[in-house]
Formats: C-alpha cells, sequence, structure tokens
C-alpha cells in the first residue's frame, strides 16, 4: 500500500514539474516587441519603367547620418522576401538623425504575391502584396517590429504633372495664381483617387503631404494632365524664375523627371 501510495506522488510531482515547464515557455514566447522600423510603399518614375519599392527608416534617430539599415530584398516568381538585417553602428559623432535605406523590390506584374518581412531573421510577418493596375496594397497578417503608415500605394497616372510653389512673398497668393493660370494653358484638369501616391496625398483633388523639404512659409500645390513634351513647361519656369527670384517654382513628371 505505502509502495502504490509512493509511485502515485511520484507521478503527481512529474506531472506538477511538467506543467511548471510548459507554463514557463509559453511565457517566454508572449513577448512584446517594439516597433524599430518604418516602411514607406514607393514607386520609382524611370520613362515607362516604373518598379517597385520599400523605403525603410529607423523609428528611433541614430547617432551619425550616414547610418545604413542593411536590407535584403528577394523576388522569386510570386514570392517576395524582404528582410532587414540590422543597422551597423559607423564611427561618427553627433548630430542625430534617422537611418533610412531605398530598397528596390523590382518591376512587379499585375498579380497577386506572397510577402514575408523579416526582422534580423527572427520575426517573420508574413501577407500578401496585391498588384493592380492603379495601386499597390499591402495586407499583412501581422506586423510585429515594423509600422506601415499607409498599405495602399496609388500609382502616379501617366501622362501628369505636378509640383509646387514656395514663397515667402507678401504677395504669395496672386505670385501662384498668376503661375497656375499659365500652367492651366498648356494642361488638363487631372481626376485623382484620393490617397497616398508617394510623391504627394490626394483628397478631394486637392495635393498635399509632399514628400519635399521645403523651407518657405507658402506652399501651394497643383496636379494636371500633361501629354506635351517639356519644352512648355520648362519655357513657363524660366519666365516666371526670372520675374520671382525668391520664389521656388518646381513641376515634376510622371516619366520621373524634375523641371
Amino acid at each position: 500500500m505505502l509502495k502504490s501510495t509512493s509511485i502515485v506522488a511520484i507521478i503527481f510531482l512529474i506531472v506538477f514539474i511538467i506543467g511548471c515547464k510548459e507554463e514557463l515557455i509559453m511565457e517566454e514566447v508572449n513577448i512584446t516587441i517594439d516597433d524599430e522600423f518604418k516602411i514607406l510603399l514607393w514607386e520609382s518614375l524611370e520613362g515607362n519603367n516604373r518598379s517597385f519599392n520599400l523605403n525603410v527608416e529607423t523609428i528611433k534617430s541614430e547617432s551619425c547620418e550616414n547610418t545604413l539599415i542593411d536590407v535584403a530584398p528577394s523576388v522569386v516568381g510570386n514570392s517576395i522576401s524582404f528582410t532587414i538585417h540590422d543597422i551597423p553602428q559607423p564611427d561618427c559623432p553627433a548630430p542625430i538623425f534617422i537611418a533610412d535605406a531605398n530598397v528596390e523590390v523590382g518591376i512587379l506584374d499585375s498579380q497577386s504575391y506572397d510577402m514575408i518581412i523579416s526582422l534580423k531573421n527572427v520575426i517573420q510577418n508574413e501577407g500578401t502584396l496585391n498588384v493592380e493596375s492603379d495601386y499597390y496594397e499591402l495586407k499583412m497578417k501581422e506586423l510585429d517590429g515594423i509600422i506601415v503608415p499607409e498599405k495602399r500605394l496609388y500609382k502616379v497616372p501617366q501622362n501628369t504633372i505636378w509640383g509646387y510653389i514656395a514663397t515667402d512673398n507678401s504677395n504669395a497668393d496672386s505670385v501662384s495664381d498668376e503661375f497656375i493660370t499659365a500652367l492651366i494653358e498648356v494642361t488638363d484638369e487631372q481626376n485623382y483617387i484620393d490617397g497616398y501616391y508617394g510623391y504627394f496625398s490626394v483628397e478631394n483633388n486637392n495635393l498635399s503631404t509632399f514628400q519635399q523639404s521645403i523651407s518657405q512659409g507658402s506652399v501651394r500645390m497643383f496636379g494636371y494632365s500633361y501629354t506635351g513634351d517639356t519644352t512648355d513647361l520648362k519655357d513657363i519656369l524660366s519666365n516666371f524664375r526670372s520675374q520671382y527670384a525668391n520664389t521656388e517654382f518646381k513641376i515634376f513628371t510622371s516619366k520621373g523627371e524634375e523641371l
């Protein structure tokens, strides 16, 4: 009887120990991962060849201007793997900067791609990248260690121009109106879908959130359809730049040109 009782006690002890170990293992797996990187969807524009890019930035500032992020993309069939390895630490003093990397994934056909975004070969975020005729859309099952502020990137329409007038001139409105009037004479109206285009965002056909460092206080953006060559646009720019030396006039084209 004593022997049987001892055996039962040992069995209960073993079960208790195993249960405790499993609980400890579960507690170790259930960890919180801080967001380290921000990923921006982007499309590079070069003539009629457009490639899909992922721009990676650190969320926290790094201590060197030329700090780079070590990343590696891979496209095999309909599978895309994107690995953020690490941030090599360069030997340089402050000031503080955001480390970034602009990584070209490639020219993608209109279809659905399996997407894996790995963080330091430890964390794998799985999902899909859907490529449509007018946009890219990233759908991830989870996003551990990274954030993606804009998950749908609209493609900049073909045969379009956009840009801005930036000035500290007290006549900012009249200068902008005059320049816009000159553009309207050689362009057509462009209707945009509301959303994020990388180079700008659109709401109610108004362009904003320009991806450009602009120091002037007054900024007015525009976007139009344009099918001609750049001669007329360059003439307009030359005329206004000569008249208003302290005002910045910029035009960008859907072929990747900066005028």
